[in-house]
């Protein structure tokens, strides 16, 4: 059984777990407390030198980065799965691409203006909540292609993104708009395997954070 340390508030430690989830691989979790800088301890140093989570160890094999945990255990466990498909080079590198794009774009500039609000106690900033709608809207109007990101498979990259998603659903951001993004996060929260038990807590947790900061 793989061991996974993750910290539940993390949507990219719940990307883990929906893709082992869907996978049907039982993972032993070890939660990390950031904010107690419990990743700083000597012991979990010597398994990731980075101390990030969240963090992967398989037997003698160790990885971090959620995208790439997830892409490791399809590959692991899931050969020939569509959630990577890499028989197909076309599709397989647009998957990757979302993958970055989430990374880079959407978690990113999301964490850039919620995350200030809750550790920090600052003010929205509203220039960043205007970069999240640009986004949301390029994501809305070109990046969905079906129910799912390419159509009717699940992926990787839904499962990302909808992790994602996640956090934005709690805040007081206005997704009303997003009719394509809304419909995608309702397909994935019907589809992903155990779903709202990994999101729920989590997001529960969430909104007790940001009614503390009212």
């Amino acid at each position: 059984m793989p061991d996974l340390y993750l910290m539940d508030l993390s949507a990219p430690c719940r990307a883990v777990q929906m893709t082992a989830a869907e996978l049907g691989v039982d993972l032993k979790l070890h939660e990390i407390n950031l904010m107690a800088q419990e990743q700083m301890k000597p012991e979990f140093v010597a398994i990731n030198p980075q101390h990030c989570v969240p963090t992967l160890v398989d037997g003698e094999f160790k990885i971090w980065e959620s995208r790439a945990i997830c892409a490791y255990l399809v590959r692991k466990y899931g050969k020939g799965s569509s959630l990577y498909p890499e028989g197909d080079a076309e599709l397989v590198s647009k998957v990757d691409q979302m993958l970055q794009y989430d990374m880079g774009t959407l978690y990113n500039r999301f964490g850039k203006w919620f995350y200030p609000q809750i550790f920090q106690k600052a003010e929205p900033d509203t220039e960043a909540e205007k970069a999240i709608h640009e986004t949301l809207q390029l994501l809305n109007d070109n990046l969905i292609k079906g129910p799912f990101l390419f159509g009717e498979n699940l992926t990787i990259a839904d499962i990302s993104v909808a992790a994602t998603l996640t956090v934005f659903k709690i805040t007081s951001l206005d997704l009303s708009k997003y009719d394509k993004v809304n419909s995608f996060f309702a397909k994935c929260e019907a589809t992903i395997k155990d779903f709202n038990k990994i999101n729920g807590a989590a997001s529960e947790k969430f909104k007790a954070m940001m009614a503390k900061q009212e």
